[in-house]
């Protein structure tokens, strides 16, 4: 179990800024497995910048919420990046290509799929339950 907490110095690599938050998810999904499941839990203030759902870090101002807000599509997408071996841009391409041809759509800052056989397909190559 891994905690990071505002009753923490701030100089400590467990206080929660976007920095300390995103190092520690990568840290994180660099230790798991192929099947490993990893769990994370935020308990903070969330809030939207374009309509898109953004976690509130310590360092988050009103006035800088754009810039330093942690969205959660980039926490999906750090999650992809570990399960793949695939680069980043690649990952990116990938999934750029996915959503032109709608068989993903970004929903509240993680993919799902619009198309119903290519889900059931990769839950059968991934040994998911349907």
């Amino acid at each position: 179990m891994l905690i990071l907490c505002n009753e923490l110095n701030t100089d400590e690599p467990r206080f929660p800024t976007c920095d300390n938050i995103e190092a520690e998810l990568a840290r994180l999904c660099q230790t798991i497995g192929l099947y490993d499941l990893l769990l994370v839990h935020f308990a903070c203030h969330g809030s939207l910048v374009a309509g898109k759902p953004v976690l509130i870090t310590h360092e988050t101002r009103a006035s800088t919420l754009a810039k330093k807000a942690l969205p959660l599509a980039e926490v999906a997408f750090t999650d992809i990046l570990h399960q793949v071996t695939l680069s980043p841009d690649q990952v990116q391409a990938a999934l750029e290509s996915l959503q032109r041809h709608d068989v993903v759509k970004q929903d509240n800052g993680q993919y799902i799929y619009t198309v119903e056989l290519m889900r059931r397909w990769v839950a059968q190559q991934t040994g998911k339950k349907q």
